[in-house]
């Protein structure tokens, strides 16, 4: 059922979208289109970005270390990386001071952020925002208005993957940035 859902979702959106986002030649950078409210953007470097945090750079660059209490932070910043279990080959740290944006209820639409990065390196390789389930739809709207048609519609994910560059999945619950 939920397939069918995206399904007709997709027809809708590719319907909207028209021939505007078709795939560019291999030799081209697909542009990034601003779309009011979308959570997928890029930064003035060119660097992919999910909810402003940007994918590629070394986390102190995209964002300093929190300050007393994280949760009252104003800007972006980011909690201490730590492993997220014994013999991890990444780490992790929470992003707090993101902004604030709604979905159509009046409800925070992100809820927590994560980066990763590998163990030997703190360049960002993995943005995941949490979402709030209801905003899930229009996400999928805005993300598909930014980087055209999906690539593939399972029944717990949707994925835009064109073969170069960065990838997003959005779940039910998460839209996640990440590089190959």
């Amino acid at each position: 059922m939920r397939k069918h859902i995206l399904t007709i979702a997709l027809t809708i959106a590719g319907l909207t979208l028209g021939t505007a986002y078709a795939a560019p030649a291999a030799n081209v950078t697909q542009d990034i289109h601003t779309v009011r409210g979308a959570l997928i953007g890029h930064d003035s470097d060119g660097h992919r970005t999910l909810n402003e945090v940007a994918l590629g750079v070394p986390l102190d660059d995209a964002m300093p270390a929190c300050e007393g209490d994280p949760h009252k932070a104003t800007s972006l910043c980011h909690t201490p990386l730590t492993r997220p279990y014994t013999g991890a080959n990444e780490l992790k740290a929470d992003v707090y001071g993101f902004e604030v944006r709604k979905d159509d209820e009046g409800h925070p639409k992100v809820m927590s952020m994560v980066v990763t990065t590998s163990i030997s390196s703190t360049v960002i390789k993995d943005v995941t925002a949490h979402i709030a389930s209801a905003s899930t739809y229009k996400t999928f709207l805005e993300t598909s208005q930014v980087l055209g048609i999906p690539t593939l519609v399972e029944d717990d994910f949707t994925s835009w993957d064109r073969g170069r560059g960065p990838v997003v999945l959005l779940g039910t619950s998460f839209i996640t940035l990440y590089q190959r």
